[in-house]
């Protein structure tokens, strides 16, 4: 019997890229999305086929049948509207809190009154590490110092996952995931805002690409390279918390520059503006995916041809 599935977030850049490859395995996909802007009630499909509004009355009881009825062997909890963080409103908060820790409050109930061997993977953030030096590298025990509201509520989860694991036995994990990006990034997104800059400059439109802070260094990873470890845990049945991370800082210009050079586009230093000048003894955050690798993971593939692909997306999208 094919394993089965459920998707909460699917309609998101990492739901849609899980949901393409382990449908592409052979699983048997479910998904659980919001209906409209609001917490709930949650759609529940099995593949293409309604099955189910979710709302507020027995919510976790109604999850636990849908465990049992239909054989949940995963569960991967992707769902987590961000929005603007530095100016969350009361509503906005409402949704992420629900989303991040009320939701998988519910879904541990759900697994461990089902008493099944269901697994939950839940997705973190880097946001819940702040950088207190140079160089500030991050593993697996790294004590999460969360100075955002977006990075709080998702080290609050990761503490629920945790605890239920050591009290209730269930298979619950974490997978950390550091700055994943790929074409499928919406608009509001730095990643989209490069890639849609470098094509306007590949077409003529522009002289140069602007940018708020070119000397910031980040560790991107492709978030398709994400659901190959997502299936390691799977295979080895290794529930266990991971940092999936490509452990390699680029700041925005060097990346412009590398993507420019795979594009044959002629960008230079010159021709990237900022706002911000360059300073000393800037804080850096770096992923250490050692316990990953360890497992079997090959890594991300460079940031800069996920961004040329990105933006020769945009380019041809555009000539069409």
């Amino acid at each position: 019997m094919n394993p089965t599935l459920m998707i909460i977030g699917s309609r998101g850049q990492i739901g849609s890229i899980i949901e393409e490859y382990f449908q592409n395995l052979g699983f048997k996909i479910m998904t659980l999305n919001r209906v409209g802007d609001k917490s709930l009630p949650l759609l529940l499909k099995n593949g293409d086929q309604r099955v189910a509004q979710l709302g507020e009355a027995s919510l976790q009881q109604n999850l636990t049948d849908i465990i049992l009825n239909f054989n949940v062997t995963h569960i991967v909890h992707c769902a987590s509207p961000r929005g603007n963080i530095s100016s969350l409103s009361a509503v906005d908060y409402q949704l992420l809190h629900f989303a991040n820790f009320e939701l998988t409050n519910i879904l541990i109930d759900s697994i461990h009154t089902a008493k099944t061997q269901t697994s939950l993977t839940f997705m973190g953030s880097s946001a819940m590490y702040e950088p207190t030096s140079n160089l500030y590298i991050v593993d697996e025990n790294t004590i999460p110092n969360p100075t955002s509201v977006y990075g709080s509520v998702k080290n609050k989860a990761i503490n629920l996952i945790n605890e239920a694991v050591s009290a209730l036995h269930i298979n619950a994990h974490s997978l950390v995931l550091f700055n994943q990006e790929s074409p499928l990034r919406p608009k509001g997104f730095l990643f989209h805002d490069l890639a849609s800059q470098i094509a306007s400059y590949a077409r003529g439109e522009i002289k140069e690409i602007c940018v708020k802070d070119k000397y910031h260094t980040m560790d991107w990873s492709d978030a398709r390279d994400l659901p190959s470890m997502l299936n390691l845990c799977f295979e080895n049945k290794s529930f266990e918390n991971y940092i999936v991370a490509s452990g390699k800082l680029r700041t925005i210009e060097s990346l412009i520059l590398e993507t420019s050079q795979l594009m044959q586009i002629d960008i230079h230093e010159g021709d990237i503006a900022t706002a911000t000048e360059r300073k000393t003894n800037r804080a850096s955050l770096l992923g250490n995916s050692k316990k990953a690798y360890n497992l079997g993971w090959k890594g991300s593939r460079p940031a800069s041809l996920t961004l040329s692909e990105f933006a020769s997306k945009l380019q041809k999208n555009y000539s069409r």
